[in-house]
């Protein structure tokens, strides 16, 4: 008789699951993350596998914008609208559309989310979303911190409701605030009064509305990873983790980019790796540069990254007509590894951030910059810091951070404005583009009506009026629209521009000079004179050819205008 076979053991798995797999040990130890992984497992069977997306390339950037960033009368909902709106202002410029927060939500324009799973009626359905998605490559908000404070999850932790994921975190009663990297002033901590008359804390490192959830527990990264892969069934190529540098918790040290949080992300982006291939995940992370950065790992975590320090070193650029500072930084990022970017930004639905610039500028530019803010309208956010309150973002649009209202004849603001923005567009890796910066938007006077600093940069524009101002050559709106439109069809049709061709940067004066190299040893040298006198400066080579800007090759050199960028292809 034969001797009985033993079982074999599970296999195990491969490739980007063997890579989850071993962050679930990381985060939870073996014997937790055994149990987790069935859980992830008929998950990820549940969702079944998507068909690989194609690279970046040159020709992509990302339109940034509210659902109901415009709107109009009659029965189409925001959602159609701003479909309507894009392909009157926009047509093919943009190859991805980020949409803010979807859902229902109850404060902080929707990153307090009352349900993962529907879309707030008064934007549209998924019907609407799933019409964007047929026409850009869509990237959704995932905000994985928290959620409201009114969402059911947070009702049922409140009463400690049995036999459901420990969803939120009670911090022990002596937490030591002063040692948390915050981006507000409210407590870190907040009481929630029960129908029976006890109270119970929760952590909340954004707002008393905003209560964070406690990845502690695996569980409840099981159920934020359903959140992340419903998005991909619907339609999505592109998801943003929100704020996920303060995900993961330890008392007693900054609560921030943990080496917790990098095993999240990278969890995620093996299993996005994985069930979407070619869907890319977006660490959207404000902090200083040095702490960004390492969010793409070795090219097994995120994707992308933001990256928010050109906004205000551009700013400073302008301010002094020296663009040194933002050369330091941009030489300062490296090459990314293979298979991830940068994602560069100049605006958001948010400030201009600060926390960013502080390796490459001193506190007194700090304080320029925030003076520079407020005498153009402006205002200044703050977060928690050691010593008190300290500035954390400025809350301006773009135009007027360059172009404080009043000082400079309308076409010299307008070149300004297209200069900083075709900087944007040199840059390594994918550019984002918030709707304010397509339409040329200045600051909206309602902010301060509304009590809502970062209003100032969010103001909700009428569909028909906008559309007339962009269709009248003589309006500030039409010319940058124009402007923009152009910079990115020359960016589109140059494989220099490609996401990972190679940038060189040198600095000739006032003027910053980015020199990307396409692996076919074609070159682009954009120009970028942040002075108020012409400039002339190295043409790079023989042969070139200007494709966008105010700028005139004469020989060897290259002539820019001021407040004013010169593209240049060169053959390879």
């Amino acid at each position: 008789m034969d001797a009985p076979v033993a079982p074999a053991a599970p296999a195990l798995p491969a490739g980007p699951l063997a890579r989850a797999r071993a962050c679930l040990a990381e985060l939870y130890g073996e014997e937790r993350a055994a149990a987790a992984w069935a859980d992830v497992v008929e998950l990820l069977a549940r969702s079944g596998a998507r068909p690989a997306l194609a690279a970046p390339t040159e020709a992509d950037a990302v339109l940034i914008a509210y659902a109901d960033a415009f709107h109009a009368p009659g029965p189409l909902p925001p959602l159609a609208v701003l479909d309507r709106v894009l392909r009157a202002c926009a047509p093919g410029a943009f190859s991805r559309l980020h949409l803010l927060p979807i859902h229902p939500a109850t404060s902080d324009g929707g990153f307090a989310v009352a349900d993962y799973g529907a879309v707030d009626p008064a934007l549209g359905d998924w019907d609407d979303v799933a019409r964007l998605a047929g026409r850009y490559g869509l990237m959704l908000d995932a905000v994985v911190n928290h959620t409201s404070a009114r969402h059911p999850w947070f009702a049922d932790w409140l009463r400690r409701r049995p036999g459901l994921p420990d969803r939120y975190i009670e911090p022990p009663a002596d937490l030591d605030a002063s040692a948390l990297a915050r981006p507000r002033t409210s407590p870190p901590a907040h009481a929630y009064a029960l129908p029976d008359g006890s109270v119970r804390r929760a952590w909340t490192t954004f707002s008393a509305d905003q209560v964070d959830l406690n990845f502690g527990d695996p569980a409840v990264l099981v159920e934020m990873t359903g959140v992340l892969l419903g998005y991909v069934a619907r339609g999505a190529r592109m998801i943003r983790l929100d704020a996920v540098a303060y995900a993961h918790k330890e008392p007693g040290t900054n609560c921030r980019s943990l080496p917790g949080t990098h095993a999240l992300v990278r969890f995620w982006r093996a299993i996005i790796d994985h069930a979407a291939p070619g869907t890319l995940l977006v660490a959207e992370v404000n902090a200083p540069e040095h702490e960004v950065l390492p969010y793409l790992g070795r090219g097994d975590e995120a994707h992308l990254v933001y990256r928010f320090s050109p906004a205000a070193l551009t700013m400073l650029a302008f301010m002094r007509e020296d663009p040194g500072a933002l050369a330091d930084a941009l030489a300062a990022a490296g090459a990314p590894p293979p298979g991830a970017w940068l994602f560069n930004v100049l605006g958001t639905h948010d400030g201009i951030q600060l926390a960013p610039v502080e390796p490459f500028v001193a506190p007194s530019d700090i304080a320029d910059l925030c003076a520079r803010c407020r005498d153009a309208g402006g205002l200044v956010g703050e977060r928690a810091g050691a010593a008190g309150p300290a500035p954390y973002e400025l809350d301006i649009s773009y135009f007027d951070a360059i172009n404080p209202p009043g000082r400079a004849p309308r076409h010299v603001e307008v070149r300004r404005f297209l200069c900083a923005q075709a900087l944007l567009l040199s840059l390594q890796g994918i550019p984002g583009v918030w709707s304010h910066a397509l339409v040329g938007s200045r600051s909206w006077d309602g902010a301060r009506r509304e009590g809502d600093a970062r209003a100032i940069n969010r103001q909700r524009l009428a569909a028909g009026p906008l559309l007339a101002e962009l269709a009248d050559p003589s309006s500030r709106r039409h010319a940058v629209n124009r402007g923009v439109v152009a910079a990115l069809a020359a960016r589109a049709a140059e494989p220099a521009f490609h996401p990972d061709a190679a940038q060189e940067v040198a600095v000739h004066g006032p003027v910053l000079v980015i020199t990307r190299t396409a692996a076919d040893g074609s070159r682009a040298v954009c120009a970028h004179n942040t002075g108020s006198r012409p400039a002339r400066i190295p043409a790079g080579g023989p042969g070139g050819r200007l494709i966008s800007g105010v700028g005139e090759i004469e020989g060897d050199r290259l002539a820019v205008a001021p407040d004013a960028h010169a593209w240049v292809r060169l053959p390879a």
